[in-house]
């Protein structure tokens, strides 16, 4: 009787468990994120109707000084997605020379590399996001905006 009753309380605690691991991946496909379409909707090639999760993903900004010299400051830029249950992606990553620097030679990675708006210049690093920095900013006034207010911190 004692092992009839071990094994129907350990096939009911399985069964609880099984239920529940069930549950909770459903939960997640339906909840679920995708980092590239909504970078996609950002710089403009597609529009987005629903991002997954219960809330709207935000966008943040974040440098590090790298280097200064008389007035041109080399400036880490990093880009961040952090989505409804609070994931955080980052998307890009490069260097940017702001203020009064003599130029360094661009390579030949236009995609990549370039002039923004404001002056400054973006420059390849070796470290990769899902997107190009100079690409991100480009494309979207949202980050573009998000940027132009951290980088104010060294001008």
């Amino acid at each position: 009787m004692k092992n009839n009753f071990k094994f129907f309380f350990l096939l009911s605690l399985f069964m609880t468990f099984a239920s529940c691991s069930q549950d909770n991946d459903s939960l997640v496909e339906e909840n679920s994120f995708d980092v590239d379409e909504y970078i996609s909707y950002l710089i403009g090639e597609k529009g987005v109707e629903k991002i997954g999760g219960p809330a709207a993903p935000t966008i943040e900004t974040e440098s590090d000084i790298i280097s200064w010299d008389k007035g041109c400051y080399t400036v880490n830029v990093r880009v961040y997605i952090t989505n409804g249950d609070g994931t955080r992606y980052l998307v890009a990553i490069d260097d940017v020379r702001l203020g009064d620097c003599k130029e360094k030679s661009l390579t030949n990675n236009t995609h990549c590399e370039g002039q923004l708006p404001d002056g400054s210049r973006v420059f390849e690093n070796g470290t990769y996001g899902r997107i190009c920095l100079f690409e991100l900013l480009t494309k979207s006034d949202v980050v573009y905006n998000l940027y132009l207010v951290e980088i104010q911190q060294y001008q």
